[in-house]
């Protein structure tokens, strides 16, 4: 599976749990806001130690994110928060729907609605790649032995 495919896939598949269960898709929004900014680099997916700069680069970058600069320190606020506890820092509210980003208030929908548009512009070249993004990420249907895959949201073994 192509890393265009495997991460499409992923932002479809989160479209039901942005509006069934929001608060659990701020964690996977911001996951994939610091994924976009991977995308502007020529570093290996897996490497660590840059999620900081991998997050704001983003949020820069991609004209969609830009309005979520005006959260002062968001990467803190929104991405370690939610990726390492799963609870919000202080300093920002989230909120089912819509954005007041002047008060400070992140709306999932209209955060998920930008990353697609942040994703969107990424795949029509409109913020240019500095991955491969037609190459494969993922082994699909056979293509690892002995190992434990995730494809189509399934746990497979081969």
């Amino acid at each position: 599976m192509t890393a265009k495919e495997h991460f499409t896939e992923i932002l479809n598949g989160m479209e039901d749990i942005v509006n069934n269960h929001p608060y659990h898709a701020f964690a996977l929004n911001a996951i994939f806001i610091e994924v976009l900014g991977k995308c502007l680099t020529s570093k290996d997916w897996q490497q660590g130690g840059d999620s900081k700069t991998d997050f704001t680069n983003a949020l820069k970058e991609y004209p969609s994110l830009q309005k979520y600069q005006s959260v002062s320190d968001s990467y803190s606020i929104l991405r370690c928060g939610m990726a390492h506890a799963l609870l919000l820092k202080p300093g920002a509210v989230l909120v089912p729907g819509e954005n007041d980003l002047f008060n400070c208030i992140i709306g999932c929908k209209d955060l998920y609605l930008d990353i697609c548009q942040a994703w969107e512009d990424l795949k029509s070249g409109q913020v240019t790649s500095q991955k491969d993004l037609d190459a494969d990420v993922m082994p699909v249907n056979g293509e690892a032995s002995g190992t434990t895959i995730s494809t189509n949201y399934k746990l497979l073994t081969i």
